[in-house]
């Protein structure tokens, strides 16, 4: 009798009792809020001469911890961009680099731009918390000016799930424990 309660409890320990995690979706945000501009308070970034580049970080807290990550979103709102021959700035992922995409024209209104992270700058993520940064840049000569008022990192991901194998866990040690006690006395 022993015997099949011993390994029914460990297949159940093994496989778990239910389902698995659902995705979740967090978001981060980075609020630039240093000058009024067009109705929004925003950072203005001055690219003048050559070469500029501004980076920031977005640090995403999961809870519950992430096995993996399903997918990632970048979303930058952005003012003053003419995407010509004189003006073009580029948004990439730091630490590959990875180019991201060019930012759409945005002279004389804000543009909420989404870029689709590439799987190969989340894929090995996991754990509790993930940072990442990001670089605009503008390789253009001459004074190119742009507002940013906010960037947000959407992360659909799925979640450790412990619970099931937790509760097949402590059921085992507690018919175990019983059964040792029956042993012993």
């Amino acid at each position: 009798m022993k015997r099949p309660i011993f390994i029914l409890s460990i297949l159940i320990l093994i496989l778990g009792t239910g389902p698995a995690a659902s995705a979740l979706t967090i978001t981060d945000t980075v609020d630039w809020n240093n000058s009024g501009i067009v109705g929004r308070t925003a950072n203005v970034l001055l690219g003048w001469p050559g070469l500029y580049i501004f980076s920031y970080t977005h640090d995403v807290i999961f809870s519950p911890p992430t096995q993996t990550i399903d997918s990632a979103t970048l979303t930058l709102s952005h003012l003053g961009n003419f995407f010509n021959q004189t003006e073009v700035w580029l948004i990439f992922a730091v630490g590959g680099p990875t180019f991201l995409g060019f930012l759409s024209n945005s002279a004389g209104r804000w543009v909420d731009q989404s870029f689709v992270l590439p799987p190969s700058l989340y894929d090995k993520i996991s754990g509790a918390s993930w940072s990442i940064s990001f670089a605009l840049l503008e390789p253009t000569n001459g004074l190119d000016l742009l507002g940013i008022d906010k960037s947000v990192l959407s992360v659909e991901y799925t979640p450790v799930s412990r619970t099931n194998n937790h509760i097949a866990f402590r059921l085992w040690i507690d018919r175990t424990r019983r059964l040792w006690k029956k042993e012993v006395l």
